[in-house]
């Protein structure tokens, strides 16, 4: 097994590291989605970020890493799908990593940083465009008392956790 060492991030905050993200002139933006940008965050919950760069120099989708002590899942966006959000929805079905699912992100996201101005004018859109019908009331319905026992459990975790 090979050796791991403590990411530099490990010990630092989450409002430390947007900081430091803030500071690199390639990142457009920062949002916190999930629980932590519910700001419903338990002893156990991990961080889950939505970075926007204005480039990417190499394909960069996803990236786990440790930010005060809590696994942290950061999604990578270009800056240029965010501003095609701007606009009008062309439908917003059920997708992964599309614009529908950015657009649900943004919904409920908390904007921790945003240089240009794009993500508070998508976001707005988005919050401006409905949720699906089909997609609320699975989500409604699992929140009324879905459990590990009840089949909707699973739709509540794959289709509302990330709001």
């Amino acid at each position: 097994m090979l050796p791991t060492s403590a990411s530099a991030t490990t010990n630092i905050s989450l409002v430390a590291l947007v900081r430091r993200l803030a500071a690199r002139p390639e990142v457009d933006g920062v949002v916190a989605i999930g629980s932590t940008g519910r700001e419903t965050l338990t002893p156990a919950s991990d961080y889950d970020l939505i970075v926007v760069l204005n480039e990417t120099p190499v394909p960069l989708n996803v990236a786990l890493t440790v930010v005060d002590q809590r696994l942290t899942d950061i999604i990578f966006v270009r800056a240029a799908e965010i501003a095609l959000l701007t606009g009008p929805a062309e439908g917003d079905g059920v997708e992964q990593w599309g614009p529908a699912q950015l657009r649900r992100w943004l919904r409920a996201g908390k904007i921790l940083f945003d240089r240009s101005g794009n993500l508070q004018a998508a976001q707005a859109s988005a919050q401006a465009t409905a949720e699906p019908a089909s997609r609320s009331i699975l989500c409604a319905a699992a929140r009324a008392g879905a459990g590990p026992e009840n089949s909707l459990y699973f739709w509540e975790t794959r289709l509302c956790r990330l709001r």
